[in-house]
């Protein structure tokens, strides 16, 4: 971790740099998406994705534990998204010499539904950084 202006950010492992780029190239992929918000931490990502003009049934209520895996996925939901980048930074990843990378199989979502609980989510996620010392995986690490 690295502190800039008494702000926490998370100084990125080769894994984790490759975890951001390729969140970052989402919208690329997938033209109705954007990434309005995202911070990856070392053990986990928060991002808010916004999927525009999505077909019918492709925006689902809120399950906060969602499946990436089988053949149920929508093609455009944002499952099907998630399996994508999940499966792309794994493949990267592992060519990079991380043999026993893997992903949780779930990820959990929230569906923001006026400014307000926007505006608290993206808060809580600029400032993730800050409580990194707090999460139970947390290992104390110096960079040399």
């Amino acid at each position: 971790m690295v502190w800039r202006d008494n702000t926490a950010e998370i100084d990125l492992s080769e894994v984790g740099e490759v975890a951001d780029q390729y969140l970052q190239r989402i919208p690329e992929i997938h033209p109705n998406v954007s990434l309005d918000a995202w911070i990856v931490m070392p053990n986990h990502i928060h991002a808010t994705i916004v999927i525009n003009d999505a077909p019918v049934g492709v925006v689902e209520t809120s399950h906060w534990d969602v499946s990436t895996t089988g053949d149920h996925l929508i093609s455009g939901s944002l499952g099907a998204i998630i399996n994508h980048y999940k499966a792309a930074c794994t493949r990267r990843i592992r060519d990079l010499g991380y043999g026993v990378f893997a992903w949780q199989p779930r990820f959990y979502d929230h569906i923001i539904r006026n400014q307000r609980s926007h505006d608290r989510i993206r808060q809580y996620i600029w400032q993730n950084p800050t409580r990194w010392s707090d999460d139970e995986n947390y290992i104390e690490t110096t960079q040399g």
